[in-house]
């Protein structure tokens, strides 16, 4: 089992199940599970859970790997500028939160229902374009990265110490903007690399 030393920094185990490389190795796996994944990275050179939670798979890679880009690149960080989108606080979120809600109880058509039903409220983050230079970039997508982890780590942390089909209507609400937020970073964390991408290399 290989160590990341900034996922572990972070909170995670070893062993977490979503963590690139390790997931043959989660404890939780009986010995014949362990062997098929051990031959599917034989096969493919990464097992199948990997992609079950690829979200954070995909953000925990991004993470470790642009922090040793950071602090081992020669490349100089000052060179290239990118406007890239940088989150803002959405003011009116609770005001449009509202009005996507009577529309809803409303039984109107909202544009941002999902195919089950399900509505996409408002962001809590609007994207404002910046200047900004890649090594200024890149410090913004591990910032991001690096809340979104944080939250998943220990993503009870700041809750009720309680049963939560205990929690008042209030500490649910609360709790569904953290996540809410953690994912909104780590969205933007992508679409800033996005922008980036074609020059982190030296």
């Amino acid at each position: 089992m290989r160590h990341h030393k900034y996922l572990e920094e972070l909170g995670y185990s070893p062993d977490f199940h979503s963590i690139p490389d390790n997931t043959p190795f989660d404890k939780k796996y009986s010995k014949k599970k362990k062997a098929v994944l051990k031959e599917q990275r034989k096969k493919y050179g990464f097992s199948d859970n990997e992609v079950w939670n690829m979200d954070m798979s995909a953000a925990m890679w991004l993470y470790e790997h642009l922090l040793v880009y950071r602090k081992r690149t020669i490349a100089d960080m000052n060179y290239y500028y990118f406007n890239i989108p940088v989150l803002v606080l959405n003011e009116q979120y609770e005001k449009e939160k509202e009005e996507a809600e009577k529309k809803i109880s409303a039984g109107e058509e909202y544009s941002d229902l999902t195919r089950d039903g399900t509505v996409f409220f408002p962001r809590h983050y609007k994207m404002a374009c910046k200047k900004h230079t890649q090594g200024e970039a890149i410090d913004i997508c591990i910032a991001y990265l690096r809340d979104y982890l944080s939250y998943y780590a220990d993503p009870f942390k700041d809750e009720p110490k309680k049963d939560p089909y205990e929690w008042t209507k209030e500490e649910l609400k609360m709790s569904m903007y953290r996540e809410d937020m953690a994912i909104e970073k780590m969205q933007d964390a992508f679409r800033i690399y996005a922008e980036i991408a074609p020059a982190t290399w030296w």
